[in-house]
């Protein structure tokens, strides 16, 4: 795994860092406002696939993550605390044979 830590100043400066379970060790070491870069070259797979990796690792051991733009051949990803997701909208459904009500 060739992931290199980035603390919250190197993620907010979008200046670059030096350059399945093995993943999830590695969040686990990360606290909120710290992130990770990765390349494709060093790990030998796909942007996506290094990408969904980290997701699946991320609920693994319940971190959220979050990724930064950055070029093709690279991954960067922040880990976000709970507070700063914001939950997903409820859906609430209308009772049967009711109309939406018109604005104003």
């Amino acid at each position: 795994m060739a992931f290199t830590k980035l603390s919250a100043a190197q993620l907010s400066s979008g200046a670059p860092a030096t350059p399945a379970s093995a993943y999830a060790r590695f969040l686990a070491g990360l606290e909120a406002g710290e992130g990770g870069r990765a390349t494709t070259k060093a790990e030998g797979v796909s942007r996506q696939t290094i990408k969904n990796r980290l997701t699946a690792a991320a609920a693994e051991v319940g971190a959220t993550i979050k990724f930064h733009r950055c070029p093709e051949n690279e991954v960067i990803f922040e880990v976000t605390s709970p507070a700063q997701v914001k939950p997903a909208g409820r859906h609430r459904r209308r009772a049967a044979g009711t109309a939406p009500q018109a604005a104003g």
